[in-house]
């Protein structure tokens, strides 16, 4: 069977250190040595070799020591990483410290340079303290990575200050309407809504609306009424989040009444003009991308109102309540 590559570093390591500790004592006690048993394991073959290991650990004493002692270690090239120890023996062979390192550079020279300065504080812990002197013997200096030239940076940006947020509001609904005293019945209509405006917690609404005729009996005759307007309010959101918003607005409206007779003459009547004032409040939420609802009812103040009356029997058929009622529910499409 084969013997691992890492075990024959070993034992070559051990063999070595104790060569070195059975060495004279003349060489021990020759000023300026160091004892280092240095062997390289697997993967490990771009490492410095036990020569050049010896020269740098010299240079980083920068004077020698008339003690050295012996230090055995080994590195190898382990699951990715860089693993080295080193044992520290006294001048009489007893073992007297232990250091592994471990360094998951793709180079050596991290964990060899850790070494070199490991042993040379071993032999002397004030050798960092003095400047250091040239290398008994030279060598090459270990490669050292390029540092690359500072990229100046540029100050970041300061943040943007957030944009002012904008109201929920719809820039085109269709309301269902419902009509308390601007007919002479409860009336259904539709209404048309736009905003083309909006400044702020301000928006502009400008709309039409429709309701269509309706059958009724009034002195014994059959009529039918409906009517037609536009309309301008401005809004302020009182309440207002990303989604929802709770407005009142004041405005104006301006239409006309239509009027059918159906058993009197003339048939036809025509179409009565009316104008109001609106104070409404108006509540909108949003629902999922452009999609919002909406719901609000408005007070209608008339100061021109329809008045029909039947000029033979000097009878009023309809007049136009002072103050109405609009409510509606609506549904659009927000374009911001």
């Amino acid at each position: 069977m084969p013997i691992p590559t890492t075990t024959l570093a070993r034992a070559a390591l051990f063999l070595l250190g104790f060569l070195a500790v059975g060495l004279d004592s003349s060489a021990q006690d020759r000023p300026g040595s160091v004892h280092i048993a240095w062997a390289r394991g697997d993967g490990a073959e771009t490492c410095p070799d036990q020569d050049e290991l010896s020269a740098r650990v010299a240079s980083i004493l920068g004077r020698t020591s008339p003690h050295a002692p012996l230090v055995e270690g080994y590195v190898e090239r382990r699951d990715g990483r860089w693993i080295a120890r080193l044992y520290l023996r006294s001048v009489d062979g007893t073992r007297t410290g232990l250091r592994e390192f471990s360094d998951a550079s793709p180079d050596c020279g991290a964990v060899s340079s850790a070494v070199a300065l490991a042993i040379a504080l071993g032999i002397d812990p004030e050798a960092l303290t003095r400047a250091p002197t040239a290398p008994a013997a030279p060598t090459a200096p270990a490669p050292v990575p390029a540092t690359p030239a500072p990229v100046p940076i540029a100050p970041a940006p300061a943040p943007a200050a957030p944009a002012p947020e904008q109201p929920v509001g719809a820039t085109v609904t269709l309301r269902a309407v419902g009509l308390v005293g601007l007919l002479p019945e409860f009336a259904p209509g539709v209404a048309v809504v736009g905003e083309p405006l909006v400044l702020g917690r301000w928006h502009l609404l400008v709309g039409g609306l429709y309701a269509p005729e309706q059958r009724v009996v009034l002195l014994d005759t059959r009529f039918a009424f409906g009517l037609s307007a536009l309309s301008a309010a401005a809004c302020f959101d009182a309440v207002r989040s990303s989604r929802v918003a709770l407005a009142g607005c004041i405005g104006v409206v301006a239409g006309a009444s239509h009027i059918v007779v159906f058993d009197l003459l003339p048939r036809t009547p025509g179409e009565l003009f009316w104008m109001g004032v609106t104070a409404s409040a108006r509540f909108t939420a949003r629902v999922a991308g452009p999609l919002v609802v909406e719901a609000g009812v408005d007070l209608v103040g008339a100061p021109v109102r329809t008045r029909f009356h039947l000029e033979r029997e000097d009878s009023v058929v309809f007049e136009q309540s002072p103050v109405s009622l609009l409510g509606y529910l609506g549904v659009g499409l927000s374009f911001r």
